[in-house]
């Protein structure tokens, strides 16, 4: 089997939502219940196709009221309308082709979806993954800051939030923003790189 083309033309940006419960059980154990991605034109700094998968846990009882207060994902949803994570990822991997780009998060989302995986026996799709929060605080000149939020991010570039917190879709598509902006700052600032 051949690699995929690699594209620079496209990059995805991707937010889970988990299962919750606060305070957490001992040996909680979180799954992936939503995942959400925004594709990004690297030309045009314009996000164009974007889905939101829900994901059926094993542990239904991980869908806890505080879980659904939180993300606004309820388990009559994900009884009607999520499907188990090897088809999710089987659909994510034909509609948006990770494997053949750079895949960019706010946080370690590639963890959990390297263990969610290997549960489910399935190849991990995310072979390229950026996380963007590490950037951003190099960027700014606050590296060793252990704690930055998307949320504190959108506030620093000046954003407005997209909509809901803690909706994977919304979330990604705020990374997104955040790629943008930094992008149209460094743009600005730098002589046209014209390469013949």
């Amino acid at each position: 089997m051949t690699a995929p083309r690699y594209r620079t033309d496209r990059m995805l940006f991707i937010d889970l939502e988990l299962t919750t419960d606060e305070p957490p059980p001992p040996g909680w154990k979180s799954e992936i219940i939503q995942l959400g991605v925004a594709e990004l034109d690297t030309d045009t700094l314009e996000v164009g196709r974007t889905a939101a998968y829900l994901v059926r846990p094993k542990n239904w009882g991980g869908i806890t009221p505080f879980c659904t207060q939180l993300t606004g994902i309820s388990r009559d949803q994900v009884k009607a309308n999520g499907r188990p994570w090897n088809e999710v990822v089987a659909t994510f991997t034909r509609a948006f082709g990770p494997g053949a780009k750079t895949v960019i998060g706010w946080g370690r989302d590639d963890l959990d979806i390297a263990v969610a995986c290997e549960e489910y026996g399935v190849e991990n799709p995310v072979t390229n993954y950026v996380n963007i929060a590490v950037l951003f605080r190099m960027l700014i000149g606050n590296p060793r800051t252990t704690r930055m939020g998307l949320e504190d991010a959108m506030r620093v570039l000046g954003l407005e939030w997209p909509g809901r917190q803690h909706d994977a879709l919304v979330d990604a598509t705020a990374t997104a923003m955040v790629w943008r902006e930094m992008c149209v700052k460094m743009r600005a600032g730098m002589p046209s790189a014209e390469v013949e």
